[in-house]
């Protein structure tokens, strides 16, 4: 009998290391996840959890999801000019709209350029910089991946260029909402030049969204509501932190080009005019009240009149409108009238 219970014993220690073993052996193996949701960017066992009563790493120098990193991007630095460069998403919450980033990063002491316009890909980043590096920046934000071409080599090859242009300069990089499966691509890309670019840090910005989908973003799964836009520039804040200059300021841009698109999504219009210059809708040609002369046929060298363009296509068998005379019965314009006498001036 006690032989028996010493064979059992000894079988049932073997069967819990090797449980122990796989288990060990599955947590080394599996790499961190594509939305970086309780990792660090990394690979592996390098992958250093969170943890989640505080919602802190205490070794990190990279952030992801919600939390504020322990030591926020205005204590790396000396200045407080911040180059803030996206896409409409970025473009809907600058001065020219609803203006969010100024009104929360300024009286931080933030000096905010936001050089962003709607349906712009990663290569914007780089355009940007072309003109505006030079201008001296301590910190920046790159919000670009919304708009993706669906080749992640080609776009994590373009992020990792903006990075180091700008690097030593801290960079945030935000990564974007999953509303198509291929935005997963662009995540990956963004967390792994994360980790191998020791100026970058993340900003969670397609988990952030994801966990209140329903107040802060539209119905296209990306832009932003009134909500989400002051969500989306109170995220960036606890990133940067107090600026350890003062004062702040809103500076101007020269990347304005909205082009009538609507930075707030194609379910609602903009909340705020872009400049006050009337789009070709909207514009009326200044002979379309004239009223028609008594004669029957326009002079041999009258020309239309040369206006811009109207916003839709003109009627293709339509002559130039101070030239029709008025008729009882319509009849197609190119064709003379078929009646012998002029009719009296000022008919219906």
């Amino acid at each position: 009998m006690r032989a028996r219970r010493e064979v059992f014993l000894t079988a049932l220690c073997g069967l819990l290391v090797a449980c122990s073993s796989v288990s060990s052996a599955s947590l080394e193996s599996q790499d961190s996840t594509v939305e970086g949701v309780g990792k660090l960017p990394g690979a592996g066992p390098e992958a250093v959890a969170l943890d989640e009563t505080t919602g802190t790493t205490p070794e990190a120098s990279t952030t992801t999801t919600t939390i504020v990193p322990a030591v926020s991007i205005g204590s790396l630095v000396a200045g407080n000019r911040l180059l803030m460069i996206g896409d409409s998403i970025t473009a809907s919450a600058a001065k020219r709209y609803g203006n969010e980033f100024c009104e929360t990063l300024v009286p931080l002491g933030w000096q905010v350029e936001v050089d962003a316009e709607p349906s712009r890909f990663i290569d914007f980043g780089n355009a940007v910089l072309d003109q505006r590096l030079s201008a001296k920046w301590d910190a920046a934000y790159v919000f670009l991946g919304t708009n993706y071409g669906g080749h992640r080599d080609i776009y994590q090859k373009l992020l990792e260029q903006i990075v180091q242009r700008l690097a030593p300069t801290p960079v945030v990089l935000l990564t974007v909402t999953e509303f198509a499966e291929n935005r997963r691509d662009v995540n990956a890309a963004i967390l792994e030049v994360a980790a191998a670019n020791p100026n970058v840090h993340v900003l969670d910005w397609g988990a952030i969204a994801a966990a209140d989908a329903g107040t802060i973003l539209r119905g296209d799964g990306h832009h932003l509501t009134n909500a989400g836009r002051a969500k989306l520039a109170s995220s960036v804040a606890g990133v940067l932190g107090q600026a350890p200059l003062q004062p702040g300021d809103c500076l101007d841009t020269q990347f304005t080009a909205d082009r009538g698109l609507d930075v707030n999504g194609s379910d609602a219009p903009p909340e705020k005019p872009v400049g006050g210059t009337p789009t070709p809708t909207t514009v009326k040609a200044t002979t379309a009240t004239t009223k028609p002369s008594n004669t029957t046929t326009p002079p041999p060298t009258q020309a239309p009149p040369q206006t811009e363009p109207p916003a839709t296509p003109p009627p293709t068998t339509a002559g130039p409108p101070i030239t029709r005379p008025p008729r009882t019965v319509p009849v197609p314009t190119t064709v003379a009238p078929t009646v012998t006498t002029p009719p009296p001036v000022g008919g219906p």
